[in-house]
């Protein structure tokens, strides 16, 4: 069944609030099957729940805190797609900070589950620039 752009956008939201909360469970629900994750600008490539998991419980083991401000959504019904731009916020147990624009782009299924999530993080983001 299509799915509305606000539904499809907020089923993205759902996704990064679980994400910053460090909800490994809810994150993983809103996957499809056999999903692919990639982060292109990390050379990061992930396919199914197990690798996800995986991916995910270590980035959860580093964060002391993840935080995803949404600054642009462009949404696609017909295809069923989103693309998005936000400023990630995150501090790692080392104490290192990280501020960095990311874009987002996710293909859903008929479930409205995410079968392919691609990102790409940018520089350090400078808002004072």
């Amino acid at each position: 069944m299509p799915r509305t752009a606000a539904d499809l956008q907020a089923r993205v939201v759902d996704l990064l609030e679980r994400l910053d909360r460090g909800d490994i469970d809810g994150f993983m629900e809103c996957f499809a099957d056999d999903p692919q994750f990639i982060i292109e600008s990390d050379g990061v490539r992930v396919r199914g729940r197990a690798q996800l998991r995986e991916l995910a419980e270590a980035a959860f083991a580093e964060h002391v805190f993840i935080a995803h401000e949404f600054t642009n959504h462009v949404v696609d019904v017909e295809r069923q797609r989103y693309a998005g731009e936000m400023i990630y916020r995150g501090e790692l147990v080392n104490g290192r900070k990280n501020e960095m624009l990311n874009c987002n782009f996710v293909d859903f299924d008929d479930d409205g589950r995410v079968t392919r999530l691609i990102t790409w993080h940018a520089a350090p983001h400078n808002p004072d620039a």
